[in-house]
């Protein structure tokens, strides 16, 4: 199966029997999805749902997030992770990588800015089900101020971002756009003024000088990074969101900062000059089968560190940090342990499957570090 594939595409498959199939995690997901199990199957359930065919096939590109990671070799030698992230804005683990990658973007930015502000812009709020109307609203009026003398006059460069919630007790939509800009000084009541001319509705606005670049890189890039609430967010609420959102740019930059990249890229970030060698799966699985050479290469995940002992379904425990870094010799063996893998997975026939994996060590207060987790018998029933 291809890393682009997802455990199953059949289109005769009922939307329900899909999304099930989709919420049952490999150990490998266990792991890295640790902090979004809710979320991911907020969004997972909601798509499966709406049976809308363009969010059933982003649920399974959802669902095989990060399910199989892959083991690449450079052309040094060396081996590197490619995690297969699907990089979906409805996947709570992309978007974190998204809102990690914009804050180093935003920083480097912000530090040549002479003057930043922090602004902050709203729209009153629209009723459920006009929230894609809420958002060509904002982004009309927002292009309308930077047209403006006034704005001219005060503002150089900056960049945005823009961040929805949902109120569950009116049953409305709010949107905000949060800009760092770069100029001289703006009267918050001129500019309330103006962003009510523009609106006709909403004068909410608020600016202030930025003491702390990096804190407010932070503040913008967190807006990116924060998932769709899973508790408070019902099944319509996720689809709208995701149908509003789909090809819309929510991060952005203008002025003398336009043109400058701050979006995360689109497709996972690898060395260019990189080929497949093999799954960290079948590794894990030959050294559970007691291949020592499979066994001497997984004893070293640890040492590679966290990302790496979870793309492998393994715990990492915190004295696992400071080990002895691993060695170019030991990192040639490992990747000689992954070209046998693939060698001796060449004469297994396609339809038998290896014996299970022993028990891996659980960490502790965390049930979703159970390896065998399925959270779908809870959507099922």
């Amino acid at each position: 199966m291809s890393a682009t594939e997802s455990p199953s595409s059949s289109s005769s498959l009922d939307p329900l029997e899909t999304i099930a199939q989709n919420l049952q995690m490999s150990r490998a997901q266990v792991r890295l999805f640790d902090r979004d199990v809710d979320a991911r199957e907020a969004v997972l359930v909601a798509f499966g749902l709406s049976e809308n065919a363009a969010l059933l096939k982003r649920a399974q590109n959802i669902g095989f997030c990060c399910h199989s990671p892959q083991v690449l070799l450079q052309t040094d030698g060396k081996p590197c992770l490619s995690l297969q992230a699907c990089r979906d804005r409805m996947c709570p683990r992309c978007q974190r990588a998204r809102g990690g990658h914009l804050k180093t973007k935003v920083a480097a930015l912000v530090a040549k800015f002479n003057a930043p502000r922090l602004l902050t812009l709203t729209l009153r709020n629209h009723p459920e089900g006009e929230l894609s109307t809420m958002l060509d609203r904002l982004s009309r009026n927002f292009r309308c101020l930077r047209a403006s003398p006034f704005w001219k006059e005060h503002v150089i460069r900056g960049c945005y971002t823009i961040e929805v919630t949902f109120n569950k007790a009116s049953r409305t939509w709010h949107a905000h756009l949060h800009a760092i800009t770069d100029g001289g000084f703006m009267r918050q009541a001129a500019l309330s003024d103006l962003w009510k001319s523009l609106t006709g509705d909403s004068s909410i606005v608020d600016i202030r000088a930025i003491n702390d670049r990096d804190k407010s890189a932070r503040y913008i890039s967190s807006y990116v990074a924060k998932p769709i609430d899973g508790e408070l967010w019902e099944a319509a609420q996720v689809v709208e969101f995701a149908l509003a959102t789909r090809g819309r740019r929510m991060v952005h930059t203008f002025g003398k900062a336009h043109g400058k990249a701050i979006d995360p890229p689109e497709t996972e970030d690898l060395p260019k000059l990189s080929s497949p060698l093999c799954s960290l799966r079948d590794l894990v699985h030959s050294a559970g089968r007691g291949v020592p050479q499979s066994m001497e290469a997984v004893s070293l995940i640890p040492r590679m560190g966290k990302r790496w002992c979870h793309a492998a379904g393994l715990a990492f425990q915190e004295s696992d940090v400071g080990q002895t870094p691993v060695t170019d010799p030991e990192l040639f063996a490992f990747v000689e342990a992954c070209q046998a893998v693939v060698v001796a997975l060449a004469f297994v026939d396609s339809g038998s499957m290896p014996p299970p994996l022993p028990q891996l060590q659980r960490e502790p207060k965390s049930v979703r570090d159970d390896p065998l987790i399925d959270v779908a018998p809870r959507f099922c029933n």
